[in-house]
């Protein structure tokens, strides 16, 4: 279960801080003007929220791992900027992971196991540094920029529908598809020959919630650097509660690990 966690999260590196426009007065060609209207428009329609909860049922596939065409429902418990829980049930519930601004815990609970991965030591194992804000925009399927200004990406064709984008952050390649008539992110793909990563991200089936499309289905396809693949389908989406609160223990018995 933690490697499925650890790979997904290699995926969704790409979601990172926001992006840097042009300065004013700064002469632009009609493509560049129809960028930053796209990419603009995009982060605005980013999802703002205090807290939500996300459940729907998710087909994971993992040849080299213990779970090849495994079905399980889940249940997601976002506290925007403090705390992520996730439950994962298959009859009976067999995993959870908890996630803070400090640390990683995925608790197994056939083998009554607690693996515990500080941020500050994820590059380690995940090829990067984990960030808190990442996990965030990629279950809610917003656009974030991995710190590229507009000069620093490339376009196909501005004109088809949807625009594809392409940048480079130090050894990683970056592709983008946006769906310039909803102004949301379709996909993304990285690949990084340091890091030996390749994996992608597509989102689909928009709804409505608040004013904001967010889409309800999320595909993770890592092909390095192990294979992983995982398909979610949002079945209920909450935004802001009231009385909002997560819980998260670990029974003392339970074998942690700490990496």
């Amino acid at each position: 279960m933690k490697r499925l966690i650890f790979l997904s999260l290699l995926s969704v590196l790409v979601f990172s801080s926001g992006c840097k426009l042009f300065k004013k007065g700064q002469k632009e060609d009609p493509n560049v003007r129809l960028l930053r209207e796209v990419v603009s428009q995009t982060t605005q329609s980013n999802l703002d929220f205090e807290n939500a909860f996300i459940s729907g049922r998710a087909k994971l596939e993992m040849p080299e791992g213990d779970f090849k065409n495994l079905a399980v429902d889940y249940r997601i418990y976002m506290d925007k900027g403090d705390a992520i829980l996730v439950r994962v049930k298959k009859f009976i519930e067999v995993a959870k992971v908890y996630i803070d601004k400090d640390s990683i815990y995925v608790v197994n609970k056939i083998n009554k196991e607690l693996y515990v991965l500080p941020t500050s030591q994820s590059e380690s194992l995940l090829g990067f540094k984990a960030d808190f804000s990442i996990l965030e925009d990629v279950l809610m399927g917003n656009l974030n920029l991995f710190g590229l200004q507009l000069q620093d990406l490339n376009t196909v064709d501005m004109e088809s529908n949807p625009i594809s984008l392409s940048g480079k952050f130090q050894t990683s390649e970056l592709n983008y598809k946006i769906d310039k008539e909803i102004y949301k992110l379709l996909s993304l793909a990285i690949t990084d020959s340091v890091q030996k990563a390749d994996a992608s991200l597509n989102y689909g089936d928009f709804e409505e919630i608040e004013g904001v499309k967010i889409p309800k289905r999320m595909k993770i396809d890592v092909k390095a650097p192990q294979e992983a693949q995982a398909e979610f389908s949002h079945k209920r989406i909450e935004l802001n509660k009231k009385d909002f609160k997560i819980s998260f223990e670990v029974p003392k018995s339970y074998e942690r690990v700490d990496y």
